[in-house]
């Protein structure tokens, strides 16, 4: 894949999120008064036009790294690599489609041991932060291995990653508590805006940095071709 094609594949998720964000803060404004298209373009909404975008690029992102994985191993990593960044991925995706993280929340508000916010939210994010960490562990060594043979893309995906946090987890946690009582219904929008706004933006840099991870020697022929 040519530079270029990838400068084009960000460019058009960019400019998708973009668009997104942009019809959320017209309905929120009241400039879109449609109840259908608030429903569709609902931010906060699973059911909506960008939970779907979303979770299809993190599927796509997961496809990448599972054909890159049926190619055999890389220089710098083996199989497992791609194996593991595969499954998070699909794993995100199903997430996002069906809202896995809350579900766990309810499951689990029982578990008195367990953190949470008021009213028994994000109890999911201990679990998670677990997971991830864990995670990180397993393949960070692989990853600084790969950065360090030329490989660009696991830092854009790295910092997709990062994104993707900022939004779901700590832009999150902000809304929890008072943002959530009727009185503050605009300024949770808002915060729902910037909160979803980062982890489109996040997600899309994930699959950039997936498509440059995985056929970023492909790419450096393309260059020189």
């Amino acid at each position: 894949m040519h530079r270029s094609s990838i400068n084009r594949l960000a460019a058009f998720l960019y400019s998708v999120d973009a668009l997104l964000v942009a019809v959320f803060v017209f309905c929120i404004v009241g400039s879109i008064t449609n109840p259908i298209t608030r429903q569709l373009f609902d931010l906060d909404a699973e059911a909506s036009i960008p939970a779907w975008f979303s979770s299809a690029q993190l599927l796509v992102a997961g496809i990448v790294f599972a054909t890159r994985y049926n190619l055999g191993p890389h220089s710098s990593v083996g199989r497992s690599f791609f194996l593991l960044w595969s499954l998070a991925l699909i794993f995100l995706s199903a997430d996002e489609a069906v809202g896995f993280h809350e579900k766990i929340s309810i499951v689990f508000r029982d578990v008195e041991f367990l953190p949470r916010f008021s009213g028994n939210h994000g109890i999911w994010i201990p679990l998670y932060a677990l997971a991830g960490t864990a995670f990180i562990a397993i393949i960070s060594r692989p990853s600084l291995r790969l950065w360090r043979s030329g490989n660009c893309g696991v830092v854009i995906l790295f910092i997709g990653v990062f994104i993707f946090v900022c939004g779901a987890v700590l832009v999150e946690i902000i809304g929890y508590g008072e943002l959530r009582e009727a009185i503050n219904h605009r300024d949770y929008q808002i915060q729902v805006a910037v909160e979803e706004g980062l982890e489109l933006t996040g997600i899309s840099t994930i699959l950039v940095g997936a498509v440059m991870t995985c056929f970023a020697e492909n790419t450096r022929q393309g260059d020189t071709g």
